[in-house]
């Protein structure tokens, strides 16, 4: 095994497992190494962090989100949402939709999948059925007013009359 390598590994299961709150930043460089063993003992050590000081969730939740992103290696992937679980509360609109994406490729592995599920459904327990509408991003704008039918919002959508109709009618 490369040397670099696992000396990577090692300090970033060291700095989970023993680290302080402040050894974040070090676990976020980590989580951008180019090897997949690096980056999946650095998303557990975060995750492992939050466990031990959950105020660190609304700080970590963007590096994490960032990282969900361009992900190619599974077991890293999982790691990551393993540890965005925890940060559930702080996902914004933006990562909701790339978990929505991550759960309707079919070329995602079905574990990589329901684990996005399960952070959809963290955050919003209706969300994780609408991660098959087309529209995440309409539905996660409007989370508290009545359910609008899709092709209502589809014809309004193609105006911008109807865009300033449908949001002051929403109100």
């Amino acid at each position: 095994m490369n040397m670099e390598l696992e000396a990577a590994r090692k300090r970033a299961v060291e700095l989970g497992n023993t680290g302080k709150n402040h050894d974040w930043e070090e676990l976020t460089v980590l989580l951008k190494s180019g090897y997949p063993a690096v980056r999946r003992a650095a998303a557990s050590g975060l995750g492992k962090m939050i466990d031990r000081s959950p105020d660190l969730a609304r700080l970590l939740t963007p590096n994490l989100s960032f990282a969900l992103k361009d992900e190619p290696a599974p077991q890293v992937l999982q790691y990551i949402l393993k540890t965005l679980l925890k940060c559930a509360p702080f996902l914004n609109a933006l990562a909701l939709d790339d978990l929505g994406d991550i759960v309707r490729d079919p070329a995602r592995t079905d574990y990589v999948r329901d684990a996005a599920n399960n952070v959809i459904a963290a955050v919003r327990p209706s969300a994780a059925r609408e991660t098959a509408s087309p529209f995440p991003v309409l539905r996660s704008l409007f989370p508290s007013s009545p359910p609008v039918p899709i092709l209502f919002i589809t014809i309004l959508a193609t105006s911008w009359e109807g865009v300033g109709f449908f949001l002051t009618t929403c109100r």
